[in-house]
């Protein structure tokens, strides 16, 4: 209900129940057989006076329709600014913000750094596979060392691959409770401007 219709139900009522007895006052100008003068006049002027009791209730609905409107528009101002909790609540959220996105470009660096160490051990496994494959001068022992560095460069890679996977996955569960939080705080924010901006009173509504 807008600030323009507080009250109204109170000023209408108030004129109406005016207007009846400033006519009933004017009928009683009108000379009858059945009264004398002097009690026409005295109903006159009950009539009269009559009329402006209804009037204190518009009074009081115009009072009521000014109140309201002074807090649609204070409402209205204090909407246009965000309040001393929306503050705080923002200033937690970007602060949680910027802890994420660091948290998440670490995570994208050591990713980046498991992926490079993957391939290096990688590499180093097929040149040591070729040399191994090509040359038929090693003796048993030197064999069987080039084998084990072989075995532990497989692992390495592996190794690597195993921890950038999880880091992937951890990753991307952060980013899917970046997004939950974010709508967390707009429905925070939504309830908290509809806490400190209530509606107009109901008891000025009519």
């Amino acid at each position: 209900m807008g600030p323009q219709s507080v009250g109204g139900n109170r000023i209408a009522l108030g004129w109406t129940l005016a207007i009846i007895c400033w006519i009933l006052a004017l009928i009683m100008l009108v000379p009858t057989e059945n009264t004398t003068q002097q009690q026409d006049q005295e109903v006159f002027l009950f009539c009269c006076c009559s009329g402006f009791v209804p009037l204190m209730m518009v009074i009081s609905g115009r009072g009521a329709r000014r109140r309201a409107q002074a807090q649609f528009m204070q409402s209205q101002i204090a909407a246009s600014y965000p309040s001393i909790e929306q503050q705080r609540m923002m200033a937690q959220q970007n602060m949680m913000a910027q802890q994420q996105i660091a948290a998440q470009q670490k995570m994208n660096t050591e990713i980046q750094l498991k992926e490079q160490q993957r391939i290096a051990a990688q590499q180093e496994a097929e040149r040591l596979k070729m040399q191994m494959d090509q040359s038929a001068s090693h003796t048993t022992a030197q064999m069987q060392s080039m084998l084990d560095t072989l075995n532990q460069l497989k692992e390495s890679a592996e190794q690597s691959e195993r921890e950038k996977q999880e880091l992937e996955q951890k990753l991307e569960e952060t980013k899917a409770t970046t997004v939950v939080q974010n709508i967390t705080y707009n429905i925070q924010d939504s309830a908290i401007a509809g806490d400190i901006h209530p509606g107009l009173n109901n008891k000025d509504d009519s």
